[in-house]
């Protein structure tokens, strides 16, 4: 449903959209990402059973603020990683102060998320353009594959990392345990050939409860997940002295970053699938509040998940009553039914996952780019490769780096251009081809803010011009109109052009400059010094006053 003034326009319901097949869709995301969450508190050196807690609270929380119909928040490797590596130093894995440390990394990095919405910080997620969505997920598609293939082939592997993993495991590959890649075939199979005759119907959730019984009748010797403790967990209020809050804000800072990123990466890349607008702001409270209740329920730090936000729309969830309805069911999980993993095939979970992380490898998608854009192509797989080689945070990261530059060197040289008349009508021309749009006036504009890293570009631009100008320049009249802000470097630039172009015998005039940056430039005195005389409103007044002298 949108909005539109005070008119709510409907739309028809998709059967995808209806309420049994959210459900449906709840329960296969819970089938397939309990094992999962479970191999993500270990990584963080947690306690196995709050791996599931954090699809429980947190995830109410998020979806009682978010803006987002797709994400899927809970449990993640790259943050839980992150969390390993800090509190490494500071307890034991798994004690009592090792939980009680992470709640409190938890409840930090919530707190920092909703300083962040607060003060408008979604707009960060605004430097992740399309191309570098596709290659973020290119490679967290190939990173998350490569972690499986181990549990997949039945290898025994000590390797870390995507690359060095996938080594080992060509490298061992003689002891691949042949039952294992027996069910892994099978598994594949059955999910890949299922869903393209009925692409509707929750194989993986058949899949999960068939080797379950299997394994439970007897039927396979296959090695499955470890055991996984029962009931419901007394909540853990966290707490740390000063000291204590000192050490752990590093890593505080490092997980507020990668969980804004990463969460706001792929909602967005998820809800341009369906052409839907994503509030990021909106999403940074739901993080925020996620993360708060995640620390308080005794659990550790929640983020938006790639891969279980793919299961969830492979499964036909397309609101978030998916993920309410998972919450649901990963309750009754954590009360009663926790013993029932341990049948759990390893190498059926790990086949399950990879099916889900290829299909983040949009091959499409990356050929369409490379055929328009070829230098995006190279940015795309650069950031692939990043996330490959050096983890999903870093590789975020690089992507707003590489999209900062990017910014910058378009904003660096602006795209300025000179005004004239054809007829009666005005037109902008390149500097090369330009004409004075009468005898000893020139008109230039410039379509960008000015700022310490392109006024000087600008300055000297505009003293070429001058220079060069035949007949010889009187007046060079700078349309402002497409100017929104000037820095102090620039202002100061301005000022500085005004008194070489004097020097020269030209004098600077300014058209349409927006009120808030003539108040600005009026603060800094360079309109003092400019004159008002020499400020229009329009290009016409402009030329009529330099006909008239």
């Amino acid at each position: 449903m949108g909005v539109t003034g005070s008119i709510p326009v409907f739309r028809a319901v998709h059967p995808r959209e209806r309420p049994w097949a959210q459900l449906l869709a709840g329960v296969t995301l819970t089938a397939i990402s309990v094992p999962e969450v479970l191999g993500f508190a270990r990584i963080a050196g947690m306690p196995i059973q709050t791996g599931l807690i954090t699809m429980i609270a947190p995830v109410v929380a998020y979806v009682a603020f978010c803006s987002s119909q797709h994400l899927v928040v809970g449990a993640d490797s790259a943050t839980a990683a992150i969390l390993a590596a800090g509190l490494g130093g500071l307890a034991v894995a798994g004690s009592h102060e090792y939980v009680r440390l992470a709640g409190m990394v938890a409840l930090l990095t919530g707190v920092l998320l909703i300083i962040a919405r607060l003060l408008r910080l979604g707009f960060l997620a605004d430097f992740l353009s399309h191309t570098l969505l596709v290659g973020f997920l290119v490679g967290v598609g190939v990173q998350v594959s490569c972690g499986q293939l181990p549990e997949v082939l039945g290898v025994p592997v000590h390797a870390h990392g995507a690359v060095m993993t996938a080594f080992d495991v060509v490298r061992n590959l003689g002891s691949a345990t042949p039952s294992d890649m027996a069910l892994s075939a099978a598994t594949i199979s059955i999910i890949v050939v299922g869903e393209r005759f009925a692409r509707r119907v929750p194989w993986a959730l058949f899949v999960v409860a068939g080797s379950i019984a299997l394994v439970g009748l007897g039927g396979l010797d296959v090695s499955t997940i470890a055991d996984v403790p029962s009931g419901l967990p007394v909540p853990v209020l966290p707490g740390a002295d000063l000291d204590q809050i000192h050490r752990l804000m590093p890593t505080v800072l490092i997980l507020a970053v990668v969980v804004l990123a990463q969460s706001a990466a792929t909602a967005r890349a998820y809800g341009a699938r369906r052409d839907e607008l994503v509030d990021v702001d909106a999403d940074l409270a739901g993080l925020g509040a996620a993360n708060v209740v995640a620390g308080l329920s005794g659990t550790f730090v929640v983020n938006g998940s790639p891969t279980r936000t793919e299961i969830a729309a492979s499964a036909g969830g397309t609101t978030q009553l998916t993920q309410l309805v998972s919450a649901g069911a990963a309750l009754a999980v954590l009360a009663v039914l926790t013993p029932t993993l341990t049948y759990l095939p390893t190498s059926v979970l790990a086949s399950i996952v990879t099916v889900i992380a290829v299909r983040l490898v949009d091959l499409h998608a990356l050929r369409r780019i490379f055929e328009r854009r070829r230098v995006e192509g190279v940015v795309a797989l650069a950031t692939a490769a990043t996330v490959i080689l050096a983890g999903v945070g870093p590789g975020v990261l690089f992507a707003v780096v590489i999209s900062v530059a990017a910014h910058l060197r378009h904003s660096y040289r602006p795209n300025a251009r000179l005004v004239g008349r054809d007829g009666d009508r005005w037109r902008l021309s390149r500097m090369e081809g330009a004409r004075q749009v009468e005898p000893g006036m020139l008109i230039y504009f410039v379509s960008a803010n000015l700022y310490f890293a392109n006024a000087s570009y600008l300055v000297h631009e505009v003293l070429g011009l001058a220079d060069d100008a035949d007949p010889p320049l009187r007046w060079l009249c700078l349309f402002a109109i497409g100017i929104d802000d000037v820095d102090l470097t620039a202002s100061d630039s301005l000022r500085w052009l005004l008194d070489e172009l004097t020097k020269r015998g030209v004098q600077l005039v300014m058209v349409g400059v927006e009120p808030h940056v003539r108040h600005e430039l009026d603060r800094d005195g360079f309109l003092g010094d400019l004159g008002e005389e020499h400020i229009f409103d329009y290009l016409e007044d402009a030329i009529a006053a330099y006909r008239s002298i």
